[in-house]
């Protein structure tokens, strides 16, 4: 994992800027952060979603079946782009792991008022708060604890964030190019080519990325669908 002055330091020691060992002061590292916020922020408007993951525990509430998360939220804490792993946690720190499903396979749910532990959890992105469901109502007030994604528009300096390597590639390598003007640096062919693979990259992961479960006509089934997530 890397903070945002780890990754304004790459990118000053590609152009030349910083030697190795070499620490930032304040005047670069104010500059730096506002060029490298301001790279966030463009990415994003594109949309170019970059996301770091994020580890995080929420009480759950007896009956409660419906949760809204993100700022303000039933959850309060930075909506997830995307939910990749769960678990309930018990009094006696037992965890119990949940299915993440599909939000499609929450509404054919024919009962969803059982009183129990969920052992799956169906999370819709909606904004400005996302909606996590459960396919039974919390018996228990246990914890609910998630691993997921978040999106990145901008870090202070002591930020830690954990982004896939091609992602932290891409945002490095274009830092570099847009803080050597700053520095009087002229663009090696090294790192413009570096640039073009990495941010190449990134762009056609966040693409798949974007893809969302499709339910389509499937002809000889009785139900008329098919969930190609399930493959039901």
């Amino acid at each position: 994992m890397a903070t945002a002055s780890d990754l304004i330091s790459r990118a000053l020691k590609k152009i030349g800027v910083m030697s190795l060992g070499a620490s930032l002061d304040s005047l670069d590292s104010t500059d730096a952060l506002a060029e490298l916020n301001s790279l966030l922020s463009m990415w994003s408007a594109a949309p170019i979603n970059l996301h770091y993951r994020k580890e995080e525990s929420f009480s759950l509430v007896v009956g409660d079946g419906q949760y809204s998360i993100g700022s303000a939220g039933d959850f309060n804490t930075a909506r997830p782009a995307e939910i990749e792993q769960a678990f309930i946690r018990d009094s006696a720190n037992h965890d119990f792991p949940l299915k993440i499903r599909p939000i499609s396979e929450y509404w054919d749910l024919g009962e969803k008022t059982a009183s129990t532990r969920p052992t799956r959890l169906y999370y819709d992105p909606t904004y400005p708060t996302g909606t996590i469901y459960f396919n039974t109502l919390p018996a228990e007030a246990e914890t609910l604890h998630l691993v997921s994604q978040k999106p990145l528009t901008s870090l202070i300096l002591t930020d830690t964030v954990s982004l896939p390597g091609e992602y932290e590639n891409a945002v490095v390598n274009r830092l570099a190019i847009n803080l050597a003007p700053y520095y009087g640096k002229s663009i090696s062919a090294e790192l413009a080519l570096s640039d073009k693979i990495s941010y190449g990259v990134m762009t056609s992961r966040n693409l798949a990325n974007s893809m969302k479960v499709a339910r389509v006509s499937a002809p000889g089934r009785t139900r008329g669908t098919y969930n190609i997530d399930s493959d039901e």
